[in-house]
Parts: C-alpha cells; structure tokens; sequence
C-alpha cells in the first residue's frame, strides 16, 4: 500500500507543478530570475549577467531525478555512497557531452543536448557502476540490475521536469501549427503553446513569437512522468529489467516522433542524430537482457526513504542543485544592462 501512496503522491504533485508551469512559463517574465552586474559601463550602468529559470527547473528536475535515483536504489539495498559516487562519474561525462555533441551537431556555441548527453551516460553506465563499486568498496553487494533500472526512471522525470525549462527559455520548440492539415491543426491548437517574449529562442531563432506552436515540451513533460511512475511500480515489485526496458523504449520512441514535431534546427536531414541516438539506446537495452534476472526481490521503499534523510546527504543535494543552476543558469546567448540610482523620495 506504500507503494501506492508514494506514487500516487509523486503523481499530484507533478500534476500540479505542470498544470501551473504549462500555462505561465512560456510568458515573456519567466525567463529570468535575476540578473547580476558584472562590468561597471558608465557611473551607473553595469553589463549584467543573466541568471534564467531555464537553469532553475534544470536544477529542480536533476534534483528531483537524483532523489528518485537515490531512494530507489537505496530501496534495493545499494548503498547511498555507492548510488552518489555511480552519479557523480556518470554526470561528469555526461553533462560536458551535452554541450560538445550540441556544438558538433547544431555548429552553436551556446547549446546543450539532453538526448546526447542521455546517450553518452547511458553507454558509460556499465562503467560507471563498475568503478563506483571499486572507490567505495561495496563490489560484493552491489547488484547493477536495479541501478541501471533507477538510472532509467531517474532520466525519465529528470527530462520530463526539465521541460519546463525549456518553456521558460523558449527552445525546444514544436513547429507552426498553422503549417499542419486544417483538421489536425482545429485539434491541436487548444492544446497549442503561445510564447511571448524577443529574447525567447522561439523569436531570434524562428521569429515565431505569439504564434502557436506544438505542445512537444509539455507532451514530453507527460509521457515521461507517466511512463517514470509506472516504472517506479515495477521497480518496487522487483521487475528491474521491464521498468529499464519500458523507461527506455517509451521515452526514446517517443523522442524519435516528437523530432519530426520540433520546429528548431536539429542538424541536417530528415532523420536527425538525436534520433539515431534514441534508436541506439532501445538496442543498447535490449542487448542488456540476458544480464538481468526475470525477476528480482522486491524493494523496500520505506528503506529508500531513510538513506535521504541524513544531513550529509541534504548538504549533498543542496549542493548538486546549486552546481547545475550555476552551470546552466547562466545565460550566454543573452544580455543585459543594469542601471542604479537613487530614490530621492525615500531618503
């Protein structure tokens, strides 16, 4: 019944974190959450550095996947300094691929691709576990079923969460729903999402600002979640290699069809390289199969929920937040002015 409850929890607080983040993100002000002065101009006017929302959610949704990851392993008798060290090795490689493969695929300086980076993570996986295992000397209790499973489920709200940035910052987004069949454009367009804004990607990019577009971050932010809650079930059950595989299959097809729906560049050609690293994932999984068990001991969700309790492990998350907002919060393909003054009335 524990297990229900938590998913069932999970479930409305998604449900209301997208219900508000649907329908006011897109907004020209929820693009920037602050701005510091970085370099004097004049006497009073500073070059500002601009902090974004983008770079919030995508602090919020690594946190939230890092919690999953952690309570769910944990559930499954890994050890916490086992899970961390296997995240840490897997994020160093990952998120720096992000940025490389965007730059090669795109020729954009200022970029990052979540599908790379997935892919690039999921590869070093087996690795990564392997040598989390050697540093904090748990070789022998540590089973790698249930961790790749946790990592799956980790992705799947990470990105879904993620998406919310992208509303924020306007990138990522679907195509004119006005180029689209009449019949299938009346159906889609209530659903359609409006960004206002010039320093949204959507307008330098696309000029496409305060026209429809499809809803791909949203439909993303859905499945995702959706297909993560399910797998988190069949986590708990013991099914490791069905929530890996349905993770997987489900986001990944899913990536596949919502790239022919995006209205941004995506490299040459008609079938892009992001989708070519979907369909490498999905085998990736398959080709995992025979290392798996049919079917593994339940876990212990009540387990899982102690092992992030503990303080080192709160200053650990609280820290791992601030990094990612700090590593990709920080606008550079946007600018600004800051000027200072005296209120004469208020002194």
């Amino acid at each position: 019944m524990e297990n229900l409850w938590f998913c069932a929890g999970a479930a409305l607080f998604f449900a209301a974190l997208f219900a508000w983040g649907f329908r006011v993100l897109p907004r020209e002000e929820w693009q920037f959450l602050a701005v510091t002065p970085v370099k004097r101009l004049s006497n009073s006017v500073w070059d500002g550095l601009n902090l974004t929302w983008y770079g919030f959610f995508n602090a919020l949704a690594q946190l939230i996947a890092l919690l999953f990851f952690l309570v769910l392993t944990a559930s499954s008798r890994i050890p916490p300094a086992t899970a961390v060290a296997t995240i840490l090795l897997l994020m160093s490689v990952a998120m720096p691929a992000s940025r490389l493969l965007a730059r090669l695929i795109e020729k954009k300086p200022g970029t990052a691709t979540v599908s790379g980076g997935f892919f690039m993570g999921l590869v070093c996986a087996p690795a990564a576990v392997f040598l989390a295992r050697i540093i904090t000397g748990t070789e022998s209790v540590v089973a790698c079923p249930p961790v790749f499973a946790a990592m799956a489920i980790a992705y799947a709200f990470g990105e879904g969460v993620g998406r919310l940035g992208c509303l924020s910052f306007g990138c990522c987004y679907g195509r004119l729903l006005s180029d689209d069949p009449r019949s299938l454009d009346r159906f889609i367009r209530p659903f359609g999402i409006v960004f206002t804004g010039k320093t949204k990607k959507i307008s330098y990019a696309s000029g496409w600002e305060g026209r429809p577009v499809w809803p791909v971050q949203a439909a993303t932010s859905i499945i995702h979640t959706i297909v993560g809650l399910s797998a988190v079930c069949l986590f708990l059950s013991g099914k490791y290699w069905l929530a890996l595989f349905a993770t997987i299959s489900v986001t990944q097809i899913w990536r596949i069809v919502s790239e022919f729906l995006r209205g941004d560049y995506r490299g040459e050609g008609k079938f892009s390289v992001y989708q070519l690293f979907s369909v490498l994932a999905v085998l990736f999984v398959i080709l995992s199969f025979p290392f798996f068990d049919p079917a593994g001991e339940p876990a212990d969700l009540a387990a899982g929920m102690k092992a992030i309790g503990s303080l080192p492990m709160a200053l650990f998350l609280e820290a791992w937040f601030a990094f990612v907002f700090l590593y990709s919060g920080r606008s550079s393909v946007t600018g600004s002015s800051v000027k200072f003054h005296v209120k004469k009335e208020n002194i």
